[in-house]
């Protein structure tokens, strides 16, 4: 949804890993879901599911996935799933196939590929997981040991 004043509102979670903590930014009354139970959901595939526990494990040690992720993060897993089977398919059967009138037409499959990278691109957007997403998001410093180690900030 736009903010008021233009563009999309970012989740303060989020704002904190970019290095943005102001406070006139920070929404104080923002939802703080949990990540208690992030095991992938019983519908996904299972070339889904070890897509879920490979980059939800990364994704939770940043801080950047919860319990409320589970739908999106879901979509995003099976669509890598199935990026990856028609992808294959498509190196079976070639980029070309025949078509009704005998021509060669371009593999069907490759507009379903390409719809699905499109939208796993859009969720890895989301996640941090593009590498013009990734700079945008830092981690987290660990404030006891910057404030134990004076020498720390030198280098």
């Amino acid at each position: 949804m736009a903010h008021k004043n233009g563009g999309r509102r970012i989740p303060t979670a989020l704002r904190v890993l970019k290095g943005n903590d102001k406070p006139y930014l920070m929404n104080d009354q923002e939802p703080k879901p949990t990540t208690s139970n992030l095991g992938p959901p019983d519908h996904l595939s299972d070339s889904a599911k070890r897509h879920w526990l490979t980059i939800s494990k990364q994704l939770e040690q940043a801080g950047i996935i919860a319990d409320t992720d589970t739908v999106a993060f879901g979509v995003l897993c099976e669509s890598i799933a199935q990026w990856i089977e028609i992808t294959s398919e498509i190196d079976k059967a070639g980029m070309l196939v025949d078509g009704r009138d005998g021509f060669l037409v371009l593999n069907p499959a490759f507009n379903a590929s390409d719809k699905l990278a499109s939208r796993i691109r859009l969720y890895c957007t989301e996640y941090g997981m593009t590498p013009a997403s990734r700079p945008k998001v830092n981690a987290i410093e660990d404030k006891k040991t910057a404030a134990s180690d004076p020498w720390a900030a030198l280098g």
